[in-house]
């Protein structure tokens, strides 16, 4: 209940600040400070917590609302994603036993793979037949399909006789 009773008042605090910043000089602020603190790394459910801050709802609409807002905000996750990746590695340097190396190793990996896919990231296994089927044309396809089907009638048509 008093989970509740939070959460409406919050939405009164966030409706409240809208109605007063006719200039949006508020909200932006808001939305500012909501970008540096997500950036630091905090969640956006932890800081809707905090007292004078806006619940989620509110700021999910801001995101469909200002293209501006959308814009900080992605790039406030990226900077969380950097954040989080430090984290993982300095836990896993803290890690002691027998373990701890290849924890250390596989922690350095997954950042790796995640900061920069294209670089170190999993790679496709690569296709022993040649081309990917989505990647022909439809006329090829159709044409790979009918040799693969002839092969067919052609293996059938000896194991008869």
């Amino acid at each position: 209940m008093a989970t509740l009773k939070a959460r409406r008042a919050a939405a009164e605090t966030a409706e409240a600040m809208l109605g007063q910043a006719a200039d949006g000089a508020q909200v932006e602020a808001v939305m500012a400070r909501i970008c540096e603190r997500i950036a630091a790394g905090e969640s956006l459910r932890s800081i809707c917590r905090d007292q004078g801050m806006p619940p989620a709802a509110t700021i999910r609409g801001w995101l469909n609302q200002s293209e501006a807002f959308r814009a900080a905000y992605t790039r406030a996750r990226e900077d969380r994603a950097d954040v989080l990746a430090d984290e993982i590695i300095e836990i896993a340097d803290r890690a002691e036993g027998p373990t701890a190396a290849r924890l250390q190793v596989e922690a350095r990996k997954w950042a790796a793979a995640k900061l920069a896919p294209k670089r170190y990231g999993e790679k496709p296994a690569p296709d022993p037949s040649g081309a990917e089927p989505k990647d022909l044309p439809d006329h090829e396809a159709a044409a790979r399909l009918a040799a693969i089907l002839e092969a067919v009638r052609v293996r059938m048509r000896g194991k008869r006789t």
